[in-house]
């Protein structure tokens, strides 16, 4: 397969917002999981420094890059600076197949390699833009972000059922240490 810099298929637009719009910040996404975490909510923010992105940008954390974090946005917005924008040339890279892209390892540990800074190090697009792309036909990248869709939708239900199982088991064990520790069931006057 193969393979072409980032920078050939991908531009990172630095537009700065002039209208106010939703805002995502860094903290709203979930590391190495390509998503925003639902317990935060994406609120309206007015322009200030911010950068603005459209439907089909892909959003990648620059601060501490080890961490993943990375979204594809599908509605308009601007976002803090501590995100790239990486916008994909529509006619030669599908937007759901580089947001697998910037999920993997190769591509996080060459944003890792290339950083700066040693408490919070950051990565750039001049660093990114060279990352060596496989790009196969648009027909392929769509099938393979298709097959992508359905195994991640599958795991992500597995991860939510084994996170609601776990919080069960808490409960039960939680209920069981006040059962056992604060039940009368000796007589003794335990709980008076």
């Amino acid at each position: 397969m193969d393979r072409v810099p980032l920078r050939a298929v991908v531009s990172n637009p630095t537009t700065k917002a002039t209208e106010p719009g939703p805002f995502i910040a860094l903290e709203h996404l979930d590391g190495a999981m390509g998503r925003l975490l639902p317990e935060l909510a994406i609120g309206e923010r007015p322009a200030g420094d911010s950068i603005e992105f459209r439907p089909g940008d892909v959003l990648f954390g620059k601060l501490r890059p080890y961490l993943a974090k990375s979204l594809l946005v599908t509605e308009q917005g601007h976002c803090s600076s501590e995100l790239l924008v990486l916008r994909p040339d529509m006619k030669k890279l599908e937007p759901r197949y580089l947001a697998y892209v910037v999920q993997t390892h190769d591509f996080v540990e060459w944003a890792n390699r290339d950083s700066y800074g040693v408490k919070m190090p950051r990565t750039s697009w001049q660093a990114l833009s060279g990352f060596p792309l496989p790009l196969p036909s648009l027909d392929e990248q769509r099938e393979i972000a298709e097959q992508l869709d359905r195994e991640a939708d599958r795991i992500d239900l597995l991860l939510e059922l084994a996170e609601r199982e776990r919080r069960l088991l808490r409960e039960r064990r939680r209920a069981l240490f006040n059962q056992t520790l604060f039940a009368d069931t000796s007589g003794t006057g335990f709980d008076s």
